[in-house]
């Protein structure tokens, strides 16, 4: 019988078990510690442990140096976080290279630097996250360098090799994990010359650490070169000791009130929206650089302007970048980020550590303010963010944007100044010169970091970007403009156009092309576009339509005539609408996913007389008998262009579902357009600061609303790619990249969008279907107090939107959509029955061709002036005592798919076109649309695959039913009409091929889930079964639970149906299965 294991092997075998664990051991004051994950700590493994106390404690005891864990400050969090979404990124390296002429001891800077590392604990400290992040003090251990002979290398070659040496040390990526945050280094270049190495990681040191540094390196190396005992003045505390102190204020209520002053500072600022990343086109190497000298009567006038309001050269500096840079963008402030120590007490003041942080300082650019008025705002401002800068920027971050992510990405400011006026650091050491070498920027933080330096009587201004943010030019341009107002500080500052000067009164007979070309005159140089492959300017974007538009003249489009357009989502489709309109023509937009046939009906109803698309999509319109102009090249002569046009004039002829199979055009004028952006900016504080999304294609009229506002107001749109849009993933990002402030969605979409993370718009608005206010909640918790949810309620025929409420958490919960109130120059009447009837500028000059139906919809608007007519919606609502709105339904079978009207009839019509059909009729349910269908006497009945692929190849693919059930013969009640109550129920199998593998079984399994249904067949579409953005995110999230593998959120989107996304998910696994060891 085996002999019971020993007490010691025990104690082994338990600790074993810790370590296996990750849980950690160590003794406070005679206490016994014990850390570990969650859920590893189990009663029965506490026991033992207490158990085995006395010997532990001994053990822990014997063993002195046992590293000591603790908590991050809550800049370390953030710079941690940061490093860990770009594990290789070296922008928080801290390069540092000291020059050394002289004799140099290699053995005493090794014992020097082994003193320094071991007085300053954060310079071996690790850092890593279990349950939350922690970082660990290492015990003292004697420091290491590499000693790199270059000597026997020529002098050209040594050069080049000290630089490139240098430059990979200092960029090499910091493991926070493994590594402290400093590692050491001495190029050997001959007897008497050298290099010291020492970059170090932000997590553990900041710039004021360096001249801490140099002197304990100095007084160290000259301690232990002359051969005496080193000593150092002893420190009161150590970086632990700070962040105690930090967190236990955080946590008893001390930043309370200066958190309180920073809310109000940033109170109505751009702070949330006015960063300068959305410049430029994105560059290769993301460092760049550029150097200005200012020569010394800038300098003096700095100092003078500071005498004068009796503040500081930083702050001229510093109101001088934020009116340059309100004055660039068009913004009324910019919010700027000051660099400061952090290092409040004296007792941090000798510390090595990441104390120091940026604070976002507000300059106002007011239009009535001389910058001497301005600087002495801005001196008060200063004053008191130096008083508040303990105040965690985090909690600053969250208080202002509760409902934001900010990690991952820097804060928002416009730029970070940095003032370099105090005299270079020296390092002393014996028998040795030390020269600090200027190294190379390793990578940018910021978007854009301005660095101001004395060079002898002169100012240095050294300009750092992201060249994947901005370009040359815009740092440029807001350079000059710094420049331009520190050589006449007492000048008053030129401001920007306000919206009202954007946006003339409606009765103005331009047209939209016109307003545009006002704007591109006032602001050539500011961006208008960005899309997938960069920026237009406003003055590229109007040479690009004024080519489309001589190109359309000279193929014979006539003023007054249409235009079809067909192409991508990018900033040639923006060119191109704003070409037809230069040309005098209206633009019938077509959507590039809807089948050829559906293409041919439209332009063949629309009368169209050339259509505007791409080189690469030419091929796809072979078949057309009209002129074809591709809007990406354009014939470089530019004609005349007419010099008559009339707001009037038609605009756009947007197609909508008919009822009788046949889709129907509206008409709307420049007029009916300027009127909804005129009132709409009487409402909102939209300007041209404002950055805009569109995202819906430009046969949806959401899309008017998306293109019109940010061109007409000065501001920047941002054309997000049809396929980023469907990938909610990339959809984020691209908002967020991009820094988007008004986004438009459809309740459906923006429900998806925020499912897992918050949005940083400081303005949503939602129209084109019902809100649910039943997630309005979860809404206002993901986006928070600074981002207002602007529900709107329009039609197509009264141009986009009609009404307007702001959501609030009142709303939450309800039953019915709050649609609110009319906007300006709008009416929105109730009428007996409960149909909202609209009248006003929005009201469209009627459809196209059907003089029938646009006198039953377009009826005598009584209350307005005479021969204006109003238009019966066919919409339900229901009015509150203060007049606002409750949306209810329709009135009718009408239903909206994905944002888009649908009209049951004009399916069942393209249906009975089948030859194997002879009668048809659709329903529309909770999720889809269902067909039920007769078959044609002596024909055999169609099946499900083939009535699906015969309507995709003519309808869009929100018109495609999710089921089809063939019956002998329809319904009709007692007044020989249909009875659509007593059509039977579609069985949930009908027309299903059951799936047949286990990948297909476990896919059918989740789409039933997300689905409420109770099987699904392989030949099913997602999407028509009545999935939506919102469910494919989930479903995506549960396929790779499912599965273990990455699907790329696109393709989840992208894929036909459910065996096809099976076969996908097969692959992945297989090719998973080959790379594995």
């Amino acid at each position: 019988m085996p002999s019971a294991p020993s007490d010691s092997t025990q104690l082994d075998q338990l600790l074993r078990e810790l370590g296996g664990l990750r849980v950690r051991l160590h003794a406070d004051g005679g206490r016994l510690r014990c850390v570990g994950p969650a859920g590893v700590l189990t009663p029965e493994l506490l026991g033992r442990v207490r158990r085995r106390r006395a010997e532990l404690l001994r053990m822990l005891s014997a063993n002195p140096d046992e590293p000591e864990t603790g908590e991050l400050s809550y800049a370390q969090e953030r710079i941690w976080l940061h490093q860990r979404l770009d594990p290789e990124g070296s922008a928080y390296n801290i390069p540092l290279d000291v020059d050394l002429t002289g004799s140099l001891s290699a053995e005493a800077l090794r014992h020097a630097l082994s003193v320094v590392i071991a007085r300053h604990e954060p310079l071996r400290t690790t850092f890593r996250a279990t349950d939350g992040l922690e970082q660990t003090v290492l015990a003292p251990r004697p420091a290491t360098f590499a000693l790199i002979d270059l000597t026997g290398l020529p002098p050209a070659a040594r050069a080049e090799a000290q630089r490139r040496v240098s430059e990979d040390f200092a960029r090499r990526a910091f493991d926070q994990s493994t590594s402290p945050g400093i590692r050491q280094a001495v190029l050997r270049l001959g007897t008497e010359s050298h290099q010291l190495m020492l970059p170090r990681h932000h997590l553990t040191s900041d710039g004021w650490s360096f001249g801490v540094l140099a002197t304990d390196l100095g007084r160290a190396y000259t301690h232990a070169v002359s051969g005496h005992p080193v000593s150092l003045p002893p420190l009161r505390w150590r970086y632990r000791d700070f962040v105690r102190w930090q967190r236990t204020t955080a946590e008893t209520g001390g930043f309370a009130a200066g958190l309180q002053r920073w809310e109000a500072h940033l109170a109505g600022s751009t702070f949330l929206s006015g960063g300068l990343g959305r410049w430029g086109p994105p560059g290769g190497d993301p460092a760049a650089t550029i150097r200005l000298r200012l020569r010394g009567a800038i300098s003096t006038a700095i100092h003078t302007a500071a005498r004068h309001a009796a503040t500081t050269p930083f702050t001229v500096l510093a109101t001088a970048v934020g009116l340059a840079i309100a004055a660039v963008t068009g913004a009324p402030d910019a919010v700027i980020g000051v660099a400061v120590s952090g290092r409040t007490r004296p007792e941090i003041e000798p510390l090595v550590g990441s104390f120091a942080t940026v604070l976002p300082l507000r300059v106002n650019a007011r239009r009535d303010a001389t910058v001497h008025e301005t600087l002495l705002e801005t001196h008060r401002t200063v004053t008191q963010v130096l008083k508040d800068q303990d105040v965690p920027l985090e909690h600053i971050l969250r208080a202002v944007a509760p409902g934001r992510r900010w990690f991952g990405r820097p804060p928002p400011f416009a730029a970070v100044l940095t003032y370099q006026n105090t005299p270079g650091i020296e390092v002393s050491l014996p028998r040795l010169e030390a020269l600090l070498r200027e190294t190379a920027p390793v990578a940018p933080k910021f978007p854009l970091t301005l660095t101001v330096n004395h060079v002898g009587p002169d100012l240095e201004l050294f300009a750092e970007y992201d060249a994947r943010a901005l370009d040359d030019a815009a740092v440029r341009q807001i350079l000059l403009k710094i420049i331009s107002i520190l050589e006449g500080t007492e000048n008053p500052i030129a401001q920007p156009q306000t919206s009202a000067d954007t946006m003339p009164d409606v009765a103005d007979d331009s047209t939209l092309a016109e307003r545009f070309e006002a704007v591109a005159a006032r602001q050539p140089h500011a961006i208008a576009v960005t899309d997938s492959s960069g920026q237009v300017s406003f003055r590229e974007l109007r040479r690009r339509a004024r080519r489309i538009a001589s190109a359309l003249l000279a193929c014979g489009v006539e003023p007054g005539g249409r235009v079809a357009i067909c192409m991508p989502h990018n900033a040639h489709l923006a060119a191109a609408i704003v070409g037809a309109g230069l040309a005098g023509a209206a633009y019938v937009p077509l959507d590039p996913d809807d089948p050829a046939a559906r293409h041919e009906s439209v332009m063949a109803d629309a009368g169209v007389g050339a259509l505007l698309t791409t080189e690469r999509w030419g091929d796809r319109f072979a078949w057309l008998d009209r002129p074809v102009v591709t809007a990406d090249r354009p014939p470089r002569r530019v004609r005349a262009l007419p010099s008559r046009r009339s707001a009037d004039q038609i605009a756009y002829v947007v197609y909508t579902s008919g009822s009788t199979g046949t889709p129907k055009g509206v008409l709307v004028s420049h007029r009916n357009v300027l009127g909804l952006l005129s009132s709409a900016l009487q409402r909102f504080d939209f300007t041209e600061a404002d950055t805009w999304s569109m995202t819906h294609s430009a046969a949806f009229d959401f899309s008017v609303w998306e293109l019109w506002m940010p061109l007409l107001t000065g501001g920047r749109l941002v054309i997000v790619p049809r396929e980023g849009v469907r990938d909610t993933d990339s959809l984020r990002s691209a908002l967020e990249r991009e820094q988007v402030t008004v986004h438009s969605s459809t309740p459906s979409a923006f429900d998806a969008l925020v499912q897992s993370t918050s949005l940083s718009a400081r303005t949503v608005v939602l129209g084109g279907e019902r809100c649910d206010p039943a997630r309005l909640g979860n809404w206002l918790d993901r986006v928070g107090p600074a981002t207002q949810l602007v529900n709107m309620y329009g039609i197509t025929e009264t141009t986009v939107h009609v009404t307007h409420r702001v959501l609030t958490r009142m709303d939450a919960g309800g039953t019915v959509s709050p649609i609110g109130k009319a906007l300006p120059g709008v009416r929105a009447a109730v009428t007996e029955a409960g149909e909202i009837v609209v009248g006003g500028w929005g009201v469209a000059n009627g459809y196209l061709h059907r003089p029938a139906l646009t006198a039953e919809r377009f009826v005598p608007d009584e209350l307005g002036p005479a021969g204006a007519r109003a238009y019966r919606s066919g919409d339900l609502a229901a009015a509150t005592a203060d007049g606002e709105l409750r949306y209810l339904g329709r009135l009718d079978a009408q239903v909206k798919v994905r944002g888009y009207r649908v009209e049951p009839g004009e399916v069942a019509a393209a249906l009975r076109t089948h030859p194997r059909v002879g009668e048809a009729v659709v329903v529309p349910t909770k999720r889809a649309l269902v067909a039920y269908f007769v078959a044609k006497p002596g024909q055999s009945a169609p099946t499900t695959q083939d009535l699906r692929h015969f309507l995709s190849q003519r309808l869009p693919s929100y018109l495609v039913p999710a089921r089809y059930l063939q019956v002998d013969a329809f319904p009709l009640n007692r007044n020989g009409k249909l009875d659509l109550a007593a059509l039977p129920a579609v069985p949930v199998e009908v027309g299903h091929e059951q799936p047949r593998t286990p990948t297909e079984q476990q896919v059918a399994k989740l789409w039933c889930e997300l689905l409420g249904l109770a099987t699904v067949g392989v030949h099913d579409d997602f999407f028509t079964l009545g999935g939506d953005s919102l469910l494919v995110t989930r479903l995506h999230a549960r396929l790779q639970e499912a599965f273990g593998v990455d699907v790329p959120m696109r393709q989840v989107y992208d894929v036909p149906d459910m065996a096809a996304l099976a076969g996908l998910i097969d692959a992945l696994l297989a090719g998973q299965g080959e790379e594995s060891p």
